[in-house]
């Protein structure tokens, strides 16, 4: 197993030294040591926590700021957030952070609390759902989906579901894609300009370049008050 294959990413050979994107990794708080001599490294996401090293990944702080955003002209007023605890911690809390900054902009009796789940808990959903009844659903447990169709909601009259992690742009679920080949593309950008600046090892300042995500319209919230007057003209 070579030095790429332990750091679960991907590297190149350039001499004597290795080019570095370590991949993101399973749990939140990894840790990694860096050979400061033989490495070009950087990370792609950010659960790699121990080694302060640069970082490409998407912006989701950005992202669930956006959902919040697009939520509003569509006339929803009480939405609720919903992922694992360990997915929100992943990613340095950012999804969290976007959703409780937009949050301020509510009713205090709108606010909900996020609910982190330590597992997908299908009890423990439906029963924060029918407790404190949200408008729409923004989530990355897919298994909302059916579920909510299975208890009887009508999606998206009834209750719209908006999911973090569309895995294409094309995607019938609304929600937003993180651009995973503009992410790659700027990791292999980054990663080149390490190796023309010789820079090895863990810098003194880290840097992060963060990927904006797009929202994907699909056919789970409402349409927006501009998309429904378009429609009707």
């Amino acid at each position: 197993m070579g030095p790429a294959d332990a750091a679960g990413g991907q590297a190149r050979q350039i001499g004597l030294f290795f080019a570095v994107a370590v991949a993101p990794q399973p749990a939140p708080g990894t840790g990694l040591e860096i050979d400061g001599g033989r490495f070009f490294a950087h990370c792609i996401g950010r659960s790699l926590t121990s080694a302060r090293i640069h970082i490409v990944c998407p912006h989701q702080y950005r992202a669930l700021r956006l959902v919040m955003q697009e939520l509003k002209p569509r006339g929803y007023r009480r939405p609720g957030l919903v992922m694992l605890r360990a997915s929100d911690e992943r990613v340095d809390r950012n999804w969290t952070a976007g959703f409780l900054v937009e949050q301020q902009a509510l009713p205090v009796e709108d606010r909900l609390d996020p609910l982190l789940m330590e597992a997908w808990d299908e009890q423990e959903f439906t029963a924060w759902l029918y407790r404190t009844k949200p408008d729409v659903v923004v989530t990355k447990f897919v298994e909302v989906q059916a579920l909510v169709l299975r208890l009887g909601f009508r999606v998206p009259r009834d209750l719209g579901t908006v999911f973090l992690t569309c895995t294409e742009p094309g995607s019938e679920l609304s929600g937003v894609y993180e651009n995973p080949d503009d992410v790659g593309a700027a990791a292999v950008d980054y990663l080149t300009s390490m190796t023309h600046r010789n820079e090895r090892g863990v810098p003194r300042v880290a840097q992060r370049i963060l990927i904006e995500s797009s929202w994907i319209e699909g056919s789970t919230v409402r349409p927006s008050a501009v998309a429904a007057s378009s429609a009707g003209t």
